[in-house]
């Protein structure tokens, strides 16, 4: 009888030990936290304000400017010919209709 107790309780000795300390046990099985820094932890920042006078403002840069200068890809769209566009034997109804909305614009 006691050598089976014995069977059943070394394992589960091992087991235990294999796991960690006492304290960590205990704190896997009662859930608690630990009290480290959070990573994910969003500093809070002030709100924004008004300015408190608008004719100090900084004049625009040229840098606007050069980001709204059109990209290569409209241009390359702006310089397609309709010819091109219209002589796809495969369109449908859907088709022309939307490539007469943009040759409009």
């Amino acid at each position: 009888m006691f050598k089976k107790k014995l069977i059943f309780l070394i394992p589960i000795i091992m087991l235990i030990t294999a796991c960690g300390s006492a304290d960590s046990i205990k704190r896997g099985i009662t859930g608690a936290k630990d009290y480290s820094a959070d990573e994910f932890l969003v500093e809070k920042k002030d709100p924004l304000i008004m300015p408190p006078d608008y004719d100090s403002l900084p004049i625009p840069s040229s840098k606007r400017e050069s980001l709204e200068k059109t990209s290569s890809f409209e241009e390359k769209l702006s310089n397609t010919s309709s010819e091109d566009v219209s002589t796809s034997s495969s369109s449908t109804s859907t088709e022309s209709s939307i490539l007469k909305k943009i040759k409009k614009n």
